[in-house]
């Protein structure tokens, strides 16, 4: 077996990675069954991966369906400076997704701004006054040609045609527009840590039945507002 250590994955781990994009929710045995292993042996290359390869299973709202402006943001930093504004980035709501390039001098992030309000606080307002921030580059997202709920494993093409069809969750019927309300924030922001969370952690989270918690994220999953995501 291929080493973490050495950034290659073995077959089983793509095979995995990909089920998981598929069904992000899927449990050990579903995932053993369909790649041939045992739930053991899932899980502990499960266990294996987060803890060596960064895995995260987490929920994403699709800016896209939900109407929502997407910008790609790239901040030069002063020397030193680039993992405090980072790390504030990251604690905004509408901060989707951030990573360090050039060395740690640049952040790349994704925003998501919900209105124009949003958009004009962080680029006009907070970043060009913030004395770490040396450069501002901001493009918007115009079109997903990849990627998003589609995944980008696939291409791998590690799982055949019946693997995917019994990973992928029966279809729910149309739930009509993607649309997330203030009392689905509770929900999601347990599935934005840990798209796995078990029914019982979003119980506690929402005060709601179990049902009503699968009726739910079932209905946001359905409707495009939300997927489930590796990263």
């Amino acid at each position: 077996m291929l080493e973490m250590e050495s950034d290659t994955l073995d077959r089983l781990d793509l095979q995995l990675l990909t089920a998981l994009e598929l069904n992000g929710r899927a449990s050990f045995s579903r995932l053993g069954t369909v790649l041939g292993a045992s739930d053991q042996t899932v899980a502990r290359r499960y266990r294996r991966l987060t803890a060596e390869a960064g895995l995260r299973v987490v929920a994403i709202r699709d800016a896209e369906r939900l109407g929502q402006d997407q910008w790609m943001l790239r901040l030069r930093c002063a020397p030193d400076n680039a993992l405090t504004v980072a790390d504030a980035l990251a604690k905004r709501p509408d901060t989707a997704w951030i990573g360090l390039a050039s060395g740690g001098t640049e952040i790349v992030c994704l925003t998501r701004p919900r209105s124009p309000g949003d958009y004009d606080d962080l680029l006009l307002g907070k970043l060009p006054r913030t004395p770490s921030v040396l450069g501002i580059r901001a493009h918007q997202m115009l079109h997903r040609f990849y990627g998003g709920p589609t995944g980008w494993l696939r291409r791998f093409k590690v799982l055949a045609d019946d693997q995917i069809a019994a990973l992928l969750p029966a279809p729910e019927p149309p739930s009509g527009l993607a649309r997330i309300h203030p009392e689905d924030e509770a929900l999601i922001a347990v599935l934005e840590r840990d798209g796995r969370a078990g029914y019982p952690e979003l119980q506690r989270a929402t005060g709601r039945s179990e049902s009503a918690v699968k009726r739910r994220l079932a209905s946001l999953i359905g409707s495009g507002a939300l997927y489930i995501d590796i990263e």
